[in-house]
C-alpha cells in the first residue's frame, strides 16, 4: 500500500488480480488527477465498475473529486446576495426576477428553499405614516445639492433615495432625520489613503417614486417648475451646495448649480425671488445673493441643527 497519494511506495501490478490496473497506483493517479478522468471513464477503459475505481483511489489516499453543480441563476442560491436583494435592499420577486432574467416564481422559490423570512405581497415598502411636510421638504432641500432618487428596477412601483457626501457626521445626521420619518435607511462607508465618501440609501418606497416622477421627469434631474423653497429645503440646499464669501467687503452667498440645466436655473432664481431674494448668475454653475439680500435669505432658511454647529457653523456667521 502507498505511504502517500500518488508517490508512495511502489505500485502492486500482480497478475493474480482480475484488474491488475486498479493497482496501479501510477496510472490510476494518472488519469484521475492528471488527466482529469472520471470514474466511470476510467472504469470503462479498465472494464471494471465505477465502485472498485473510487475504492482503489480511496485505497491509494485519493480524494475523490466533488461534482459541481451549476445553476442557470447562480445567484439564487447564494443566500447572502439573495438577503441583501431582497432585505436589506428590499427589492421585490419581480425586481430581482427582472434583473437576473428569470420569472419571479423562481425567486420566491429560492426565497423559501433558503428560509429568507417573506414579507406580505406587494413588495414596495409604505411608510407607516404618510410622509410629512417636513419629510417632502427635507428631501426636495437635498434633491437640490447630493441627494438622489433612482428606481432599482425601472418597471417597478416604487424608488429608492441615495446620498453621498465628504461628511460622516452629516450623513449621520441625515439618516438619522429620515429613520425618523419611517425610512429603513443603509450606511456605507468608503474610504482609502487618498478619498473618503460616505453613503446613505433607503429601501424602495411608493412616496419616493412620486417625488422622483416629478423631479426626474426626462430621467435626469430637474427643478420642476413652480419650484417653492421652504426654510428647510433652502437649509438643506445651502448645507450641501451653498457657500458664504470669506472677503468681509464682499458679503455674498454663492450656491452651486452645475448639474442643472438652464430652465432648472431659471426655476430656482424664480423661487428664491418669491421669498425675498435676489440672485444672479455671474459665473457658469453658480448663483450668487448680493450682499442686499443676504439678511432676507438667512431670515427666512430654517436654523442650523444644533448637532451640525461644528461641522457647517461657519456657514451661519
Amino acid at each position: 500500500m502507498s505511504e502517500n497519494a500518488c508517490g508512495g511506495a511502489d505500485s502492486d501490478t500482480s497478475s493474480n488480480h482480475k484488474y491488475p490496473l486498479l493497482y496501479d497506483e501510477d496510472w490510476l493517479c494518472e488519469k484521475y488527477l492528471n488527466e482529469r478522468l472520471s470514474g466511470s471513464a476510467i472504469a470503462e477503459k479498465i472494464g471494471c465498475s465505477n465502485v472498485s475505481v473510487y475504492n482503489a483511489l480511496e485505497r491509494y489516499g485519493v480524494e475523490r473529486r466533488t461534482k459541481t453543480k451549476t445553476y442557470q441563476y447562480p445567484e439564487l442560491y447564494d443566500r447572502e446576495w439573495l438577503l441583501d436583494q431582497y432585505v436589506e435592499q428590499f427589492k421585490d420577486a419581480k425586481e430581482i426576477a427582472s434583473e437576473l432574467g428569470c420569472s419571479h416564481h423562481t425567486v420566491h422559490k429560492r426565497i423559501s428553499a433558503l428560509e429568507i423570512p417573506t414579507r406580505a405581497g406587494g413588495g414596495g415598502n409604505k411608510l407607516e405614516t404618510p410622509l410629512s411636510s417636513y419629510g417632502y421638504n427635507l428631501i426636495e432641500g437635498e434633491l437640490l445639492g447630493d441627494g438622489g432618487i433612482f428606481k432599482r428596477n425601472e418597471n417597478g412601483e416604487t424608488a429608492a433615495y441615495q446620498h453621498g457626501t465628504s461628511r460622516e457626521k452629516y450623513r449621520d445626521w441625515l439618516a438619522k432625520e429620515l429613520d425618523s420619518l419611517g425610512f429603513y435607511t443603509r450606511r456605507t462607508d468608503y474610504k482609502n489613503e487618498d478619498f473618503e465618501a460616505y453613503k446613505l440609501s433607503t429601501r424602495n418606497y411608493y412616496c419616493l417614486a412620486e417625488i422622483k416622477q416629478r423631479w426626474y421627469p426626462c430621467g435626469t434631474k430637474r427643478v420642476p417648475k413652480g419650484f417653492r423653497l421652504t426654510p428647510v429645503s433652502l437649509r438643506q440646499w445651502f448645507i450641501g451646495d451653498g457657500g458664504v464669501s470669506t472677503r468681509a467687503s464682499w458679503n455674498r452667498i454663492r450656491l452651486h448649480t452645475e448639474g442643472f440645466d438652464v430652465n432648472s436655473i431659471e426655476n430656482l432664481k424664480t423661487a428664491l425671488r418669491w421669498i425675498g431674494v435676489k440672485s444672479v448668475i455671474r459665473d457658469a454653475g453658480f448663483l450668487y445673493i448680493p450682499a442686499k439680500y443676504t439678511p432676507r435669505f438667512y431670515d427666512y432658511m430654517a436654523e442650523l441643527p444644533n448637532e451640525l454647529q461644528d461641522v457647517y457653523g461657519y456657514k451661519w456667521r
